[in-house]
């Protein structure tokens, strides 16, 4: 909707009061109120006004400004500029909190918050507002708490930009360090420009720590790659119901409950609806393997590649059988 042309200049009376009041109006003109030095009281009252443009706080000659029962969920950040404010009335509107700069409002006398949604302690801070007076001790306590909000807010900004001095300084130091050990070690070069040559006893030093350490690594490797194998060969041959690996196999269905149980009732909803679904997945997979091991048994084509799995998989079979002989009492 179409906000219709205002002539802010016709509604300038003699007490200096700019009366916009009830009007539906949702952008607040700011360039014609600017305009007109004389208006020191605006009158804002019952509009739908959700916002007020940054450039709202070039309006330096209000004393009194009304903006009740409008729809303010906030100020602008430089809202404070107003220092000649003396009477404010933010009466029902969505105001959560207040801008800092709120705290240069100084000459700032009365002040009303009621029926917004203030944050608890700007809440309790502004009290109720239900008269002249409590209004008054609103507009002071205001101002005070945010001007120690302030206070802080410069004293961390200030702590931040002395640490970043102070990094910066050391970043600094350890460049003119590293530029002055550089130059030492080509004063220290020998003059004839001779480079020492490896003997061979200090080549077979560095071929031997190269071999180690790319032993290290392969191990390391090794066992990354070892772990999830044995743990896929687990599942899948406990899923086959493999003998001498059930006792194992309850082992750590009783382990993992057992963890469970010591979760919070909510964790241990999601602990058991896991379990379940682990379960299906596990049963649908010796199901599956043991349907392709019966298909690969009744097709002559697949006998060789049966044969071939057959054997891997008892080779399996046997070797983790003897490992966990070897672990379980």
């Amino acid at each position: 909707m179409t906000q219709k042309k205002l002539n802010v200049k016709e509604r300038l009376n003699n007490d200096g009061e700019i009366d916009l009041s009830m009007l539906e109006i949702q952008d607040v003109p700011v360039r014609e109120i600017a305009l007109l030095k004389k208006a020191t009281i605006l009158n804002l009252y019952n509009n739908n006004i959700s916002k007020l443009p940054d450039s709202f706080s070039s309006l330096t000659h209000l004393v009194k400004l009304d903006l009740s029962k409008n729809c303010l969920k906030e100020l602008p950040e430089n809202f404070g500029d107003l220092v000649r404010l003396k009477h404010l009335d933010l009466y029902q509107n969505q105001l959560v909190r207040l801008p800092l700069s709120f705290s240069k409002l100084k000459s700032l006398k009365w002040l009303d918050l009621k029926e917004n949604r203030l944050e608890p302690t700007l809440y309790k801070v502004a009290g109720p507002c239900e008269n002249t007076k409590q209004c008054q001790v609103c507009a002071r306590n205001i101002i005070n708490y945010l001007t120690r909000q302030q206070n802080r807010a410069d004293l961390e900004k200030e702590e931040k930009e002395k640490q970043k001095r102070k990094q910066l300084e050391l970043n600094e130091n350890k460049k003119k360090e590293e530029k002055k050990t550089k130059k030492k070690q080509i004063s220290e070069m020998p003059k004839n420009g001779t480079v020492h040559v490896l003997t061979k006893t200090e080549k077979k030093k560095l071929k031997k720590l190269k071999k180690q350490s790319d032993v290290t690594s392969s191990t390391r490797y090794s066992s990354i790659l070892i772990i999830p194998l044995l743990l896929i060969s687990l599942f899948i041959l406990t899923s086959l119901n493999v003998r001498y690996l059930d006792k194992l196999e309850n082992i750590i269905v009783n382990s993992y409950f057992k963890c469970i149980s010591m979760l919070p009732n909510d964790y241990q909803t999601y602990g058991n609806i896991f379990a379940q679904h682990f379960k299906r997945v596990h049963v649908f997979t010796g199901e599956m393997i043991l349907n392709l091991i019966h298909f690969l048994q009744n097709n002559e084509q697949c006998c060789l590649v049966y044969s071939f799995l057959n054997q891997t998989v008892t080779n399996i079979s046997v070797k983790v059988s003897s490992m966990y002989r070897s672990i379980m009492p």
